[in-house]
Order: structure tokens, then C-alpha cells, then sequence
């Protein structure tokens, strides 16, 4: 059954105290802005303990994913409104169970299990909680038969009588957690092709990020289709903030300098370094407070803690690494889940494959990577980097140059 509105429960937002509402007031903001394109017929209203979407009479389905995947919301319930009279309730519950029974869901479980969680909230209702849950569920059982189980059912009916209305439903999905994107600042993610990065990037946006991107890009020598795939996954993430930026870096000339000028086993750290040093350069000019990276300790030689501690110096902005002791498998499944899994898995190089050698260097000293520096005009190089940049912005599902 169409819902009539979805009801977005805060979860970690309540910890806020005083200043929720400023949380709450974000949070609402991303909501209306990623639903003007997914579901242009939905209101966002704002209640003390929720926020409800109203769908009208457009498609809803898009609103439910928006709901799901914007982070803040901790679940998401499809709900159906009901007139505030016992009758019209005990009319509809049994409907809506037999719509959930017939869901793929249930449709094959035989041993379905079933409970009512009833709340008044408005204490003007003739019914108090507990015989209100009673009453529905005598109405539903008469119907559809099924064990009761009022801790791990499989089923659940949910009811909620309000001073501004009453609502039932059966369909609770969780939703995305964490805190509403923008609460904590502007970040900037180094975004690459892989698995790890994106990740990386959908972690601090649950914890409040608003990203920006920057990618390093080594034309001829990387064919474009790297960087289409890089804007895909900048896509995917944009969608939880509305739009992101992408600064997208001519890195080709740098690579050659090292290759020309530096020692082989050292040229993937040498690499890393001048990244470091043009994000910190762009997160300045952006005014973005940290930097994001996808790196993990010890799943390649440039993430070993030695080389880690060559490069975080270089910043003049906090770090994040999110992933940094996140096993592989895990990252795996959180990329599938966030739909960025299949566009990194397509086989197009990055910009670090180029040059790499047999055997790069574990375990760096700061001292010999500075020596190996002397010989490049690194300023010169990065200067050229930057001043080649080309910013991308992007959109849910949409790139526009």
C-alpha cells in the first residue's frame, strides 16, 4: 500500500541538547534540497521529535531512498494516516497486514510472528497505549492468524496517536545514522578510483562532513575514462549533500619530474607528498578544516605507519582517515551498500599505478624523501598543478563541467 507520509526518527541528534534544533534545522535543509529532484511533490515539516515527508500524489519511492541514505536519520517509517477513532484504526490494521504479508518479504516465511507497538502520544485519546495495542491486535489475529511474539516478531504494527493526527504502519527501515551533513564543516576528500576512498568519504559524511573532492589526474598516460569513473563516484556521494565540488589536478607533469629525477623505490611516497601538499593548498583556498583520505594501515606499501608519518606532516589540516584499521572485506561491503562498489571495480588505471616500482619502500625515512626533493622545483610543480586545476561540480546522477 502507498504511504501517505514517511516519519524520519532522530537517533544520535537527541544527545544534542541545546543545540539540536541547529542540527535538526541542517538536517531538514539537505532533505528538501535532494527532494527536488527525487520527489518534487514532497513536503519536508519539521515536529520537536521528528521530521515527516509528505509525500502527495507524486512518485514516493524516491523520497524513501532519499530518507535512507541521508545521514541524521536514524529510521525511516512509511506510514498511513487514520482518523483518530478506534473503529477506523481496527479497519485499517488488518489491511495493512495483509499488504505486508503479501510483500516478498513474508510472502515465503511461514512462520511469520507478529506484534502490536501502539503509542498515545496524545493523552486526550480515549485509549491509553497498552489497550490500544490489544484492541488492534485482537483485530488483526481474527484475520491472520499468527504466533505472537512481542520482542523479535517479524512482523510489527506500529500506531501512534498525535495531536495532529494518528498513523499505522508496518514498513520500519533503518536509515543512515550519524549527524546531518554540514554540522561539523567543510572537508576536503582525496578522491580516487578505488574501493576505499569514496567510503572513506560516505564515513565523514555521517559524522557531519560537507566534502569537497580533489582528484589527481595524469593524462595521456591515465585515459579519461578514469576520471568519468571518478566523477560517478563523486556523484553517488553528492547525493547525501545535494552537490559537490570536484578540483580536478593536471598531476601528469609532476610524475614525470620524479620519474626523471628521483629514485625509483621512492617515487610512490614522493607521489603521496606533493598530494598532500596541493590538497592542503586547495582545503586552504576552500576553507575546508580537515582533509579526508580512503588509506588503511598496512594495505599497501604508501600506508605502513612509517610512510603514514612521512606524509601527515605536510597538512596544515587535520587528517581523517576513517578507514585506518577497517579490514578490507568490511570496506568491501559498506562500498556495495553505498553503491559505489561496481563503478570502482571497472579496469581503469589512476595516476599511482604509473611509474610504481617492483619494490617501493616500506618504511621511508622523512630525511632521505626530503633529499630526493632537492632535485625536483617543488613549488614550480605545484604551483603549475594548481593553476591547471579544473573544478568539476557535481550532481546526484548529474556531471556538469
Amino acid at each position: 500500500m502507498r504511504p501517505d507520509l514517511l516519519i524520519l526518527r532522530f537517533g544520535e541528534l537527541w544527545l544534542k541538547g541545546g543545540n539540536r534544533q541547529d542540527f535538526v534545522r541542517i538536517l531538514a535543509k539537505r532533505l528538501r534540497h535532494a527532494l527536488k529532484a527525487a520527489a518534487p511533490d514532497a513536503e519536508v515539516a519539521v515536529r520537536h521529535d521528528r521530521i515527516e515527508i509528505r509525500l502527495g500524489d507524486g512518485p514516493w519511492i524516491g523520497a524513501l531512498e532519499v530518507a535512507r541514505r541521508t545521514p541524521g536519520i536514524a529510521r525511516v517509517v512509511c506510514a498511513h494516516h487514520v482518523a483518530r477513532d478506534v473503529d477506523a484504526m481496527k479497519a485499517m490494521a488488518p489491511r495493512l497486514v495483509q499488504a505486508a504479508l503479501e510483500s516478498p518479504v513474508h510472502r515465503h516465511n511461514a512462520s511469520s510472528t507478529f506484534r502490536v507497538m501502539a503509542r498515545r502520544n496524545d493523552k486526550r485519546f480515549e485509549m491509553g497505549s497498552p489497550e490500544l495495542g490489544r484492541v488492534l491486535g485482537e483485530a488483526v489475529l481474527a484475520e491472520y492468524p499468527m504466533p505472537v511474539d512481542l520482542r523479535r516478531a517479524s512482523l510489527t504494527l506500529g500506531c501512534e496517536v498525535a495531536p495532529h493526527g494518528s498513523v499505522l504502519w508496518t514498513e520500519d527501515y533503518v536509515g543512515c545514522g550519524g549527524l546531518p551533513v554540514g554540522s561539523a564543516g567543510k572537508t576536503l576528500l582525496l578522491l580516487s578510483g578505488g574501493i576505499d576512498s569514496p567510503v572513506a568519504g560516505h564515513l565523514a559524511q555521517r559524522r557531519g562532513c560537507e566534502l569537497e573532492s580533489i582528484y589527481f589526474h595524469s593524462p595521456p598516460f591515465v585515459p579519461e575514462d578514469t576520471r568519468d569513473k571518478v566523477r560517478e563516484l563523486g556523484s553517488v556521494l553528492a547525493g547525501a549533500q545535494g552537490h559537490m565540488i570536484l578540483h580536478s589536478v593536471h598531476f601528469t607533469e609532476i610524475q614525470k619530474a620524479i620519474k626523471a629525477d628521483c629514485e625509483a623505490k621512492h617515487t610512490v611516497l614522493l607521489y603521496r607528498r606533493f598530494m598532500y601538499r596541493i590538497a592542503d593548498r586547495v582545503a586552504k583556498a576552500r576553507r575546508c578544516l580537515a582533509l579526508v583520505t580512503g588509506e588503511s594501515l598496512g594495505q599497501v606499501a604508501s600506508q605502513t605507519l612509517e610512510n603514514l608519518n612521512i606524509v601527515d606532516g605536510l597538512s596544515e589540516r587535520f587528517v581523517m582517515r576513517p578507514l585506518l584499521t577497517v579490514d578490507k572485506t568490511e570496506v568491501m561491503d559498506r562500498a556495495r551498500a553505498l553503491g559505489t562498489y561496481d563503478i570502482s571495480i571497472r579496469p581503469f588505471d589512476d595516476c599511482c599505478t604509473l611509474f610504481v616500482p617492483k619494490s617501493p619502500t616500506t618504511r621511508g625515512k622523512k630525511h632521505i624523501l626530503e633529499a630526493q626533493e632537492w632535485r625536483l622545483d617543488v613549488e614550480g610543480l605545484i604551483d603549475e598543478a594548481i593553476e591547471r586545476t579544473e573544478l568539476i561540480e557535481l550532481s546526484p546522477g548529474k556531471i556538469t563541467p
